[in-house]
């Protein structure tokens, strides 16, 4: 996994994930985004380059938007989301109606938005 982050100031970074989001790189993933909301208000995620993901890499991402949230920042997707993260995102159950009790903004990661 290869991920590159191009700031746009204080306010806003975005990071491209390439490769897959697994548990092989769970750790470095779980890494990454712990550092890049350090310096950040808003996070987006361009994860239009990943080749896979499974339910660890899903949790991890999942983490770091509770984190995100208790620290009063965001984060979000932007660009494509393949079908193999689609895939795992329904075949594990992470696709949400309402967000989990930290989302009173109603900006889960998991929500089913219909484009998806």
């Amino acid at each position: 996994m290869t991920m590159v982050c191009n700031s746009e100031g204080r306010n806003k970074k975005v990071l491209v994930i390439e490769g897959d989001g697994t548990i092989q790189s769970a750790e470095n993933l779980r890494r990454i985004l712990a550092e890049a909301l350090v310096d950040t208000d808003i996070l987006v995620l361009d994860v239009s380059l990943t080749t896979e993901w499974d339910i660890s890499g899903l949790q991890i991402l999942c983490s770091a938007h509770k984190s995100a949230l208790k620290k009063g920042k965001r984060i979000t997707f932007e660009g494509k989301i393949h079908e193999h993260m689609i895939h795992v995102l329904r075949e594990s159950g992470f696709f949400r109606h309402i967000g989990c009790n930290l989302d009173s903004t109603g900006e889960c990661l998991w929500l089913d938005r219909g484009g998806m």
